[in-house]
């Protein structure tokens, strides 16, 4: 699970971005929250960001994503190297020069670890990995860049990293674009194979900047043709949802590489001439509505999210969608979550600003400055009686990430 994330000098957030997924004190909302005994510690399944357009809100999301692509990709055998995700803030020239950190905090398998590496537009400047079993944390190792030797220094080795430590150094101040990180996964050191893994396959995002809000329908049409049970699932969570397709019918047409290429089939009740019905034929995608086409797109991902125990980043969820549906998918995250998955969202759906679905500490707020700046910060940085409404201090400007509109 995500604990927390850092950044700064990144997209628009030009100070430092810090983002939670560990839980206030609040006695609201048990549901919405996993108990880790252990850190004494509480973790939100979910948590919804809100912002005016172009405020930077999208932009939390993809520094997170950012960060965890490169250490997938930075140093793998065989294959290219990930390209260095240095996005530095362009309102101010001096962002140029500067250099922008990414700090996960992540819990896996009741461990707590901490990842930290900042990089400029030439190098990896510095980065560490520490684990937490108590306040005092084990380093598995920490380097950094001198800019007068032009070499790194080591400071510190766990006893996990200890065998292998002198070549996977060579490789490391030979490549400078490689994390240390990715290079002893690579070299199968069980920590960092362990830590790597859940950037891998557990952090999945869906994020489109041509499209935001939208997800390919593919994968869900993949499930239901390979998947009986999951057709009938998916049929059952479309009649819960108030839609009126009975069947629906799948046809391969192709395979393009690893895609596949359908013709679909919807069916509804209709009557015929003597007032006795049966089951009318509908194009799934030329005669159904786009938040059909749109909900049908999340319920596999959905799934997949709740089953395998996944923490997923969507921009601008609820797009052509009704509230309650977008109500009905979140609280999934709170109610059929028994896998520790988590959800992180973007939207300008005000309506699911509620007590009866988020706590105070799962909304969060990003506002810009004059300069196009943002800023990110939770509601429950404000003092806010219990049982206020939210939604209306939000539309009235008291936590920022509105937009003013000169009329």
């Amino acid at each position: 699970m995500l604990l927390n994330f850092k950044t700064s000098n990144n997209r628009s957030f030009n100070e430092e971005l810090d983002f939670s997924m560990v839980a206030a004190h609040y006695e609201d909302q048990p549901d919405n929250i996993i108990p880790v005994p252990k850190y004494k510690i509480n973790i939100l399944k979910s948590s919804v960001i809100y912002g005016a357009n172009a405020s930077g809100k999208s932009n939390v999301l993809k520094a997170i994503a950012d960060g965890a692509v490169f250490i997938r990709t930075s140093f793998r055998e065989g294959s290219e190297a990930g390209k260095m995700p240095f996005r530095y803030n362009k309102h101010f020239k001096k962002n140029e020069k500067g250099v922008t950190f990414y700090q996960y905090g992540i819990l896996i398998d009741d461990s707590h670890f901490e990842y930290y590496f900042s990089i400029n537009s030439e190098r990896i400047v510095e980065e560490k990995l520490l684990e937490y079993h108590t306040q005092k944390p084990i380093t598995h190792f920490h380097r950094k860049y001198d800019t007068e030797t032009g070499s790194y220094s080591w400071k510190k080795f766990s006893k996990f990293f200890l065998g292998e430590k002198e070549s996977m150094k060579n490789i490391a101040n030979l490549n400078h674009k490689a994390l240390f990180l990715s290079i002893c996964a690579e070299g199968k050191l069980p920590v960092a194979e362990k830590v790597i893994t859940w950037f891998r396959e557990k952090l999945v995002w869906v994020i489109d900047n041509n499209s935001p809000g939208s997800f390919n329908v593919n994968l869900t049409l993949d499930m239901i043709y390979e998947n009986e049970e999951f057709r009938k699932n998916i049929l059952k969570r479309l009649s819960n949802a108030d839609f009126i397709i009975k069947e629906l019918k799948l046809d391969l047409i192709s395979k393009e590489g690893k895609g596949q290429k359908y013709n679909v089939n919807s069916y509804h009740s209709a009557l015929d001439e003597e007032g006795k019905e049966y089951d009318a034929e509908f194009n799934f995608f030329t005669e159904e509505s786009t938040g059909t086409r749109r909900l049908l797109a999340w319920l596999g991902i959905w799934s997949l999210a709740l089953d395998k125990g996944w923490t997923i980043l969507i921009d601008e969820l609820g797009n052509s969608m009704h509230t309650l549906l977008s109500k009905h998918l979140v609280n999934e995250f709170s109610l059929g979550n028994k896998n520790q998955s988590q959800l992180i969202f973007t939207t300008h759906d005000t309506n699911l600003m509620t007590p009866q679905i988020f706590r105070r500490d799962q909304i969060w707020i990003v506002d810009k400055d004059r300069m196009g700046n943002s800023n990110l910060s939770s509601v429950s940085d404000f003092k806010v009686r219990k049982g206020h409404v939210i939604e209306n201090s939000y539309l009235q400007g008291l936590y920022g990430g509105i937009p003013y509109i000169i009329d």
